[in-house]
């Protein structure tokens, strides 16, 4: 590869990570051919420390030589697929509250970094020589080069588990041209209707909280609300671990390393009844959480709240693009937002059996575990209703 010379790479360990000069991670953020605030210095500490599942990562790092600059970040997990497998393979899914998994590539010479990339790779003798990246645009830039890429270097990248994710462009038309166009007439008069009676309850206000101190308090608001809706009888809310809800506190506190964190949320009476985590990097906002209050279940306050982030998103000048962060296809916000990307899981690895093995087992995985959630989801909805029938009785 020619460019080989032009660029150290190495592994380092997750405790190297806090060595990592901040300003590099950030300018790389920043210039990434895909943004991704979940591989943010602040985010991935936040996991390192907090969380049971993200305890034991590592990276490549990829640095010209020349100016030194850090023009590729790839922080991994090691994953055992099974016994067929002489190594482990590499996952750059770090941990539950990731969703998206593109590393970090400088756009400036990201067909450099990924063919050193593979480099590295490929002269491994004790290490994975198979990826998986998950949550991947697939037609986004960095699948595209790294199957350029793979294909030149005897290697080969599989697209799997695909699902369309709600994305927020901008429509020419603005706002109102969304509503008629996306939203609907029936369903805005949905919505009107929703607003008015909510409005009979008290004052209705919509609030982006940016300063440090507002963001840490909402979000306790929003701990409170997940911790009592249906994920805390789940036990997947943030608050049914301390852990989790340590990592939530740690993560998603106020801005760092060039990701801005706000929390949007609709107002009661100054009380927050829906409320919605935001990771800015530049004109692209991620939204990777959402909650809102079931006791006020009747008036959709999720979707109210959903509305009124559309809207200040075509009023907000600065924002040109919005990612849902959602990793199911069919959320209930598809019906809100006007465009979807297409995701999916990317596989890399030499070119051959083994990768392809690799590909179906974890194809099969994702369908065994979506098969159970879908049985359990209708059993646990079955057991619901006849206690409510009996209840009735």
């Amino acid at each position: 590869m020619p460019h080989e010379i032009n660029y150290t790479i190495d592994y380092i360990s997750g405790r190297e990570f806090k060595n990592i000069d901040a300003s590099k991670i950030g300018h790389l953020l920043a210039s990434s051919i895909e943004t991704n605030p979940f591989f943010c210095q602040k985010i991935i500490d936040s996991a390192q420390m907090h969380l049971f599942d993200a305890t034991d990562f590592d990276a490549v790092l990829v640095y010209d030589k020349t100016t030194k600059e850090l023009v590729g970040f790839i922080p991994f997990k090691r994953h055992n697929p099974g016994s067929l497998f002489p190594k482990n393979v590499n996952n750059t899914h770090l941990h539950l509250y990731q969703m998206h998994g593109v590393p970090l590539i400088d756009s400036a010479r990201p067909r450099e970094v990924i063919d050193a990339f593979l480099k590295l790779t490929d002269a491994e003798t004790t290490a994975a020589r198979r990826w998986i990246f998950p949550h991947v645009p697939v037609d986004g830039p960095f699948a595209a080069l790294l199957a350029e890429c793979a294909a030149d270097s005897g290697y080969e990248a599989r697209c799997i588990k695909l699902y369309d994710r709600p994305v927020l462009v901008r429509d020419p038309g603005g706002f109102a041209a969304h509503v008629d166009r996306v939203i609907g007439k029936k369903r805005k008069k949905d919505i009107d209707r929703n607003f008015r009676r909510l409005n009979e309850a008290g004052t209705v206000a919509f609030e982006r909280a940016t300063d440090p101190d507002l963001v840490a308090s909402r979000l306790e608001d929003f701990l409170r609300l997940e911790a009592k809706g249906w994920k805390g009888r789940k036990g997947t809310a943030f608050l049914s671990r301390h852990s989790d809800a340590r990592f939530a506190r740690a993560a998603f506190s106020g801005g760092g390393d060039g990701v801005e964190i706000s929390i949007d949320s609709l107002l009661l009476n100054d009380v927050a009844v829906a409320c919605s985590l935001n990771l800015k990097i530049g004109e692209t906002i991620f939204t990777p959480k959402c909650t809102y209050d079931e006791d006020l279940r009747r008036y959709s306050p999720g979707l109210l709240l959903e509305y009124l982030v559309i809207e200040e998103f075509y009023r907000d000048r600065e924002v040109r693009y919005m990612d849902s962060a959602v990793t199911i296809n069919d959320h209930v916000i598809s019906n809100f937002w006007n465009e979807t990307q297409v995701m999916g899981t990317l596989i890399l690895g030499p070119r051959g059996a083994l990768t392809r093995t690799l590909a179906t087992i974890e194809t099969f995985t994702h369908e065994a575990r979506e098969t159970a959630k879908r049985l359990v989801a209708t059993a646990t909805n079955r057991l619901q209703l006849l206690s409510e029938m009996r209840l009735t009785k």
